[in-house]
């Protein structure tokens, strides 16, 4: 992976624990983590970004160099969430053993193909811009991070709420994850109930 990113260089520039991010890239927050004890970290991604994942994974396997089975097909698409899958719950565990790092992980918004939490939740309020234009006038907030809502025990958390919490000295760290299928390409997802290969071709045309 450092290899087809580029990034050997910086990897051996770092004044310590290059080696060990060589050995496994999935040590990089771990050793952040070590580094900076008395810092409060933390990690967030929605769990069916088809954005950041088709950058980690498609030049990196062959499968995706076929026309049939490329990222712009339901096949394609099935196994980007799939490899995708094993690394987040991989990374889930490798992260629960840091305590100076909580991570937020909601499972898929319309917007931007579900990345990035910080870009404005447009295509998740209502069905254009002129409705989002109002629901951002009504409450700025909600407008702005329409998407990223996880359901918990105690209420409905945003990725608002979360970011306040991980800067808020005086508050234990916590961690989110949803894990619940939704969303159009739930259909595409073979840890989801609603997999359907026919109907994941359908959804990605």
């Amino acid at each position: 992976m450092s290899t087809i990113w580029g990034i050997d260089t910086m990897i051996q520039s770092l004044p310590t624990g290059g080696d060990r991010i060589v050995a496994d890239f999935g040590e990089v927050n771990a050793l952040v983590s070590e580094t900076f004890p008395n810092d409060r970290l933390s990690v967030s991604i929605f769990e069916r970004d088809y954005n950041y994942t088709v950058a980690t994974y498609e030049s990196a396997f062959p499968i995706f160099s076929n026309p049939e089975t490329s990222v712009d097909t339901g096949a394609g698409r099935t196994e980007i969430y799939r490899l995708a899958s094993e690394d987040l719950e991989a990374l889930r565990a490798r992260l629960d053993e840091l305590d100076n790092l909580a991570y937020y992980m909601p499972y898929y918004r319309n917007t931007n193909t579900s990345h990035c939490l910080t870009v404005t939740g447009l295509e998740d309020v209502g069905s254009s811009e002129l409705e989002f234009i109002g629901a951002f006038q009504e409450d700025p907030s909600a407008a702005t991070w329409s998407g990223t809502e996880i359901e918990t025990d105690a209420g409905t958390v945003t990725y608002k709420d979360f970011i306040e919490r991980v800067l808020d000295d005086s508050a234990p760290l916590q961690s989110y994850y949803e894990g619940t299928c939704e969303g159009k390409f739930q259909v595409c997802a073979l840890d989801c109930e609603a997999f359907d290969e026919v109907m994941c071709e359908a959804a990605v045309q």
